[in-house]
């Protein structure tokens, strides 16, 4: 009711008696003199009231507009009725109010509460916020992405408009750090203005939920325990509208309520339920409103004195790993907590029972959204003002890179921006502009996936259906369909078919309850019409909202995947969907069976996500709307040594496709080096006969090793070309074979004659490249200073191992007759292992003339006995006769 007044605004301001009133015009001085001021008052002070009506009445300020960003539309609404109610006017004169779809004021009006998005487009408009004086951000404890980049475009205007001032206010807010963050960007100290004392005393109590059950059961009964003993109305806050439901259905079963109202509040219900929802009741009944926290700051419910806190909230985040966003339910901040106690003691002293123990642990603050949350109209936004990094803005909270990141790359896939592809941009992707297509995006009033899908639809002259689509996608569900994911059906009943609610009596729906929803999805429709009509498009009239046959519904997973290629997928074998970011989720109702779809709602879930709206996709038209994430990657697969090579067609960690043929020739050296740096030289034919390429690479090793042993002294008396340099070890060891596997491996394999078959190297092009890498010089001097055999006075060649870092020869002990003493290889003695015409070991020495002259007395009368065929010389020295008589048969 508007009351006539003829006060003066600093009278009418005393006159409301509430705790900010004294302090309204120290408030105003600090502002008018520093231009940034923050302001703390507890709730239910007179902050979103008092405030806006002393500035817009202090000279310093009489110039210009005051605009005060309200974060939510009801609580706008609230605020400037009763700025007008004090003044004895209507909205729409002095005090004006803009909001999604609603506007009301004139050119006289000097106080203007806007919502969010609302106040990001004024600053965006080019005029530098011509004709505003004071920018004032109320409840700026919630943080909203909106809020904070608001806050950011309006420091970095001040730049080039130092009179412009900005009043952040808050109950509950960190002063102390926002005021530092003010004052380092403004250079001077800002003050901070505090104001304690609420309206009225709240009293709070705890009980304690067991939490056996669902919240919205469990908290009914406590509920209506309390609202007995209460005799005005009550207020509860729950996490969302699933546990307000089920609190509701519970209530409105109750008989001992007595003549009271049950009413909900949530930020899906359109504006006109929303106010219905705190409104007085009919004389005589009381009224419990159900509500989630969009009642939690800036609004004062007539008649509430019981504030009852399930102390839960259910927050949107971001979830990086699958580009999905997830709703989490989760514990109220103490900030939160305190904010929501404050509606009890608005109008008069009041309780707040809060269901869960004051022991329980609770963040002090809650998170701010723009750390949470994904940020694809922030980064338009700023594209538009010309900051293109993060650095480019004052931030209260810097946005993550990887969030940063994630949005530049979604605006590109969308054509809303330009990229930097100069080379010292090769990491994360870098804003280089806004496209035309970003202008008109940014212009549409929805977030870009949305407003792509508009204009996706414009180009496909389906302007209603794409209108409707943004429109249904930019609010909550509120179609009341359950178990069913399928947006078509939502489309079908905008269009108004209920054929399929009245076929399912299960579903329990009446076609009458459909119609908030269906009236609020036409509003934001038509205003999305009326957008594209302002960029020249041909658009139908408002009475063909929701006018397009059955047959173009069926088109909708075209433009939905226009909006959101990202998150096209493709059934698995588990029946859930994968997307490209890697992610799977599932799908309730028909479309599970889908080969594809694509999902405009989903949530990514603790492990698995949930698809909560999705429509299906041919598998042309999903590889259409993937087509800028699309690769073609190509590996090999490996059975033994017979390659495979593999063409893989994948968007993200989607698989699109695959392709199995032969490993041409010029792929095998990195395939090879892939598959040794995996599995190790293992892999490789190394044999093991004497002339194997193991063989040949423990001689090598054996020379690599002795050579940084001795100096660099290995090649003398060698014959070797002087000048010649034994190899570095270091270039001999499994990992440098390995590093550079395609260099020395690769001349010497060979193609494969058909896919998967005949190995690409055997031991003989093993053998060759090992020579090959030890180059001519060294393949010969090998030969010469590391033999691979030792030739005995018996004539006989002997292998020599050097597996154990020094060479070992096994030879029967009489082809070393005539043999003084122990041959030596690079200045090592040969480790002699001597064994017995039967092949026994005998003695194993590295000093043969110490052999001769000491243990080989006894060795030679037991083998003389042993083997009395063989020739056992008195003297070592003395070889085996090459001829000679057999021994005389006894």
């Amino acid at each position: 009711m508007i009351t006539e007044t003829r006060m003066t605004i600093p009278e009418i301001i005393q006159s409301t008696g509430l705790p900010l009133a004294p302090r309204v015009h120290d408030v105003c001085t600090s502002l008018a003199k520093h231009r940034v001021c923050v302001l703390r008052a507890d709730p239910g002070s007179g902050k979103s009231t008092l405030m806006p009506l002393a500035l817009m009445s202090e000279s310093a300020f009489s110039g210009g507009r005051i605009l005060m960003l309200e974060p939510r539309r009801i609580a706008a609404l609230a605020s400037a009725h009763r700025m007008a109610n004090l003044l004895g006017e209507e909205p729409g004169k002095r005090i004006a109010f803009s909001v999604r779809l609603e506007h009301r004021g004139c050119r006289d009006s000097r106080v203007e509460v806007v919502t969010e998005g609302m106040l990001t487009r004024r600053i965006q408009g080019g005029s530098g916020l011509d004709g505003v004086s004071v920018l004032v951000f109320d409840e700026f404890h919630e943080r909203s992405v909106h809020a904070d980049l608001a806050l950011a475009l309006a420091l970095d205007l001040r730049r080039i408009r130092p009179d412009l001032a900005i009043l952040l206010m808050s109950a509950t807010m960190d002063t102390a750090r926002i005021a530092a963050f003010l004052s380092e960007t403004e250079g001077f100290t800002v003050p901070v203005v505090d104001c304690p004392g609420r309206p009225y005393p709240v009293k709070i109590t705890h009980r304690p939920l067991p939490l056996r059950s669902r919240v919205g059961d469990e908290a009914a009964v406590v509920i209506a325990e309390e609202f007995a003993s209460t005799g005005g109305d009550a207020l509860a806050f729950f996490p969302g509208r699933r546990e307000i439901d089920d609190a509701a259905a519970i209530l409105k079963r109750m008989d001992n309520l007595g003549k009271v109202d049950i009413r909900t509040l949530h930020g899906s219900l359109p504006l006109a339920e929303q106010k219905r929802a705190i409104a007085l009741g009919e004389a005589g009944r009381r009224k419990i409103i159900l509500s989630t926290n969009v009642a939690e700051t800036s609004l004062t419910v007539e008649g509430v004195d019981l504030v009852i806190d399930t102390g839960f909230v259910r927050l949107e985040r971001y979830h990086q790993a699958s580009g999905m966003d997830r709703l989490s339910l989760e514990k109220a901040s103490l900030q939160s907590a305190d904010q929501r106690a404050g509606r009890a003691g608005r109008l008069g002293p009041g309780r707040c029972v809060r269901l869960w123990s004051p022991d329980d642990p609770r963040p002090t603050n809650t998170e701010p959204e723009i750390l949470r949350t994904e940020l694809s109209s922030l980064v338009l936004d700023c594209a538009l003002w010309g900051a293109r990094k993060i650095a480019d803005l004052p931030w209260l909270d810097p946005p993550g890179s990887f969030a940063w990141d994630s949005a530049v790359s979604l605006l590109s896939a969308l054509g809303a921006v330009f990229l930097d592809g100069s080379s010292e941009n090769q990491g994360s992707p870098v804003l280089s502009g806004v496209t035309e297509r970003g202008k008109k995006m940014a212009s549409l009033g929805v977030s870009p996936r949305l407003a792509a899908i508009v204009l996706d639809g414009e180009t496909r002259r389906l302007p209603a259906l794409a209108c409707a689509t943004a429109a249904a996608l930019s609010d909550r569900d509120g179609s009341f369909l359950r178990g069913d994911a399928d947006f078509r059906r939502r489309l079908a009943l905008l269009r108004g078919d209920h054929s399929e609610l009245s076929e399912s009596a299960a579903s329990g729906i009446n076609p009458g309850t459909l119609e908030p929803w269906r009236r609020r999805t036409g509003e934001i429709a038509a205003d999305l019409l009326s957008r594209l009509k302002r960029h020249g498009f041909d658009v139908p009239a408002a009475s063909a909202l929701f006018d397009w046959t059955a047959s173009e519904e069926h088109l909708v997973g075209e433009l939905l995947a226009s909006g959101f290629p990202d998150l096209v997928g493709r059934r698995q074998a588990s029946g859930a969907f994968r997307f490209p970011s890697g992610r799977e989720a599932r799908v309730d109702g028909p479309l599970s069976g889908e080969d594809w779809i694509v999902a405009a709602e989903a949530d990514a879930g603790e492990r698995s996500g949930i698809v909560r709206l999705c429509a299906p996709l041919s598998r042309d038209s999903a590889e259409r709307a993937l087509a800028p994430l699309l690769v073609l990657e190509r590996h090999t697969d490996w059975f033994g040594l017979s390659p495979r090579l593999v063409l893989t067609r994948r968007a993200g960690r989607l698989v699109l496709g695959e392709l199995r043929e032969a490993c041409p020739l010029s792929d095998l050296p990195a395939a090879m080096a892939a598959l040794l740096a995996t599995d190790s030289l293992s892999v490789l034919p190394w044999g093991s006969g004497s002339s194997s390429p193991s063989r040949l690479l423990e001689r090598i090793r054996f020379w690599t090793a002795s050579h940084s042993a001795q100096g660099g002294n290995s090649n003398s008396d060698s014959g070797i070309a002087s000048g010649f340099e034994a190899p570095d070890a270091a270039s001999w060891t499994d990992s440098a074979l390995m590093a550079e596997a395609a260099e020395w491996l690769g001349p010497f394999l060979k193609a494969a004659p058909t896919s998967g078959s005949g190995a690409v190297i055997d031991e003989a092009g093993l053998r060759d490249a090992l020579r090959h890498r030890l180059g001519w010089k060294g393949a010969a001097a090998i030969e010469s200073l590391v033999p691979e055999h030792l030739k005995t006075p018996a004539g006989s060649n002997r292998a020599v191992d050097y597996s154990s870092g020094e060479p070992v020869v096994e030879v029967r002990i009489q082809e070393v007759f005539g043999l003084a003493e122990t041959p030596r290889i690079l200045g090592l003695p040969v480790v002699l292992r001597l064994l017995s015409p039967g092949s026994r070991p005998l003695q194993t020495t590295k000093d043969l003339g110490s052999f001769w002259r000491g243990t080989w007395t006894e060795i030679r009368k037991e083998m003389r006995g042993r083997y009395p065929r063989h020739y056992w010389p008195e003297d070592p020295l003395v070889a085996e006769p090459t001829t000679r008589a057999k021994p005389r048969q006894k």
